[in-house]
């Protein structure tokens, strides 16, 4: 059991540091892109992005997931399985640049974005077939591999992106970057594979994709479905309203995207313990259960609330006056952190007990909601239109999940909602008096964490955590 824990702990701390690391450097490099291009090209790069991502879930069909799970419950079928599944994936990786390429075709779109939306496309493709063969460390609990090869990937493209940006290339330049550096991440993983942990035999068959695909296909419709769900608004402002207010309304959408990803370094991480707990114990499967949803609310309450607070500072601070119309976004995005952590959960949850179905069927219908939404609000409010229905449809899907989750995992104490909230309102008092003396950001941003978390730890509510249970 305790080499359970450490593994446990061990692969969270890689994939924090994949997650922190990785989303430094890029929110590093999208900072240096926003400033750079100004925001007209960069909206064209948010819009060429957005509409690229709506069509990147059909390249994986749920598969990676699958074989995740697969993988790491019967790891001597690993060698049929990857094999058989990575020539699906390539199948599926040409059908979605064929139905993508066809879109941008019937899409009026300026030429320069059609241009950039290829190469980023190529870019995703490559980088899905990555992860795909990067599944193969998640199912061995070697997480240290995804982390160091996505961390490697990412410091490459911002160094070439910087010389780029030096001699002042345009949009098609930094695509090819991209596209370069997402071909070297594909097969640094397949190597690895190869070289550490199995050999694939790589065999098309009919019969065993189509069973995969009945098996994935609830995990096909959810990607699907949530690459629209997250991509879609921006699409749509560049459409409606251009592709300025896009690139206003997406830079926002990376910050949040950033701080919201945060929590899927301990949730990847025990993906695997939680498949094979929902087989071997419930009793871990609930303990597994209090414990996310402890970390991960002792964690986003403190961010939506300093979010909030310092959105003004963030913006002018990063990107410049020329973006200040984010600031009201980020706003509005800030109250999601906390929220889009709980739904995180319960969507690796229902996942890892074999309820994707019902993961599909909520999603969907959010998803309906946010394009209606955003129908209706972004003519009137544009951005603004457009973070609040993200809101409204985030507040949705909470609802519908935890209303799947309750009388199976969802118990928890009042104390673990409370001390949090708080610590925080703590720490907002201090962000505010140190707003009005006009401290440095980074400052602020330190001393307000150092003060949550010396009261987190005073209340007892740090020690709480118990991963003995796990």
């Amino acid at each position: 059991m305790k080499s359970v824990i450490r593994k446990v702990i061990e692969n969270t701390l890689w994939l924090l540091f994949q997650k922190v690391g990785v989303r430094i450097v890029t929110f590093i490099l999208m900072i240096y892109l926003a400033r750079s291009l100004g925001s007209s090209d960069f909206g064209k790069f948010t819009f060429a992005t957005s509409f690229t991502l709506l069509f990147i879930a059909l390249s994986d069909m749920g598969i990676t997931t699958i074989t995740i799970r697969e993988v790491s419950r019967f790891k001597e079928r690993g060698p049929d399985y990857v094999g058989r599944c990575a020539t699906l994936k390539i199948v599926l990786s040409i059908m979605a640049f064929i139905a993508l390429s066809f879109s941008l075709a019937v899409v009026n779109v300026p030429t320069d974005t059609r241009l950039v939306a290829y190469l980023i496309s190529a870019c995703f493709l490559f980088r899905n077939v990555g992860v795909f063969f990067g599944a193969v460390f998640q199912a061995y609990e070697e997480m240290k591999y995804v982390s160091l090869t996505e961390f490697l990937q990412q410091v490459l493209l911002l160094l070439i992106c910087l010389v780029l940006i030096n001699f002042d290339r345009n949009l098609v330049s930094i695509s090819l970057a991209y596209l370069f550096c997402a071909v070297l991440y594909c097969f640094l993983n397949i190597t690895i594979v190869h070289l550490k942990f199995l050999n694939p035999r790589y065999v098309i068959d009919a019969k065993f994709w189509l069973k995969v695909l009945k098996e994935s296909y609830p995990l096909a419709i959810v990607a699907v479905i949530s690459m629209v769900y997250f991509n879609i608004d921006i699409v749509m402002i560049g459409k409606i309203k251009g592709e300025i207010d896009a690139g206003w309304y997406g830079i926002c959408y990376n910050i949040f995207f950033v701080i919201a990803t945060l929590p899927s370094a301990f949730l990847a991480s025990i993906f695997p313990g939680i498949s094979k707990y929902f087989v071997e114990s419930k009793s871990l499967l609930n303990n597994a259960y209090q414990l996310s949803f402890k970390l991960i609310i002792g964690i986003g309450i403190p961010l939506s609330i300093g979010l909030f607070l310092l959105a003004e500072n963030i913006i002018i601070a990063l990107f410049g006056n020329q973006y200040s119309p984010s600031i009201a976004i980020l706003k509005i995005f800030s109250t999601l952190i906390f929220l889009s952590y709980l739904n995180s959960l319960a969507g690796y949850f229902l996942t890892a007990v074999n309820r994707q179905k019902e993961t599909a069927k909520i999603l969907a219908a959010i998803t309906c909601v946010n394009i209606g939404l955003n129908a209706i609000l972004i003519p009137y409010f544009s951005y603004i239109g457009a973070a609040c229905a993200t809101v409204i449809s985030e507040l949705l899907l909470f609802i519908l999940f935890t209303a799947s989750l309750r009388g199976s995992y969802l118990h928890f104490n009042m104390s673990d909602i409370v001390k949090p909230i708080s610590a925080s309102a703590i720490m907002g008092i201090s962000i505010i008096l140190m707003i009005n003396r006009d401290w440095h950001l980074s400052v602020t941003i330190i001393i307000a964490a150092l003060i949550y978390l010396s009261i987190i730890w005073t209340t007892g509510y740090a020690k709480e955590f118990r991963l003995a249970e796990l």
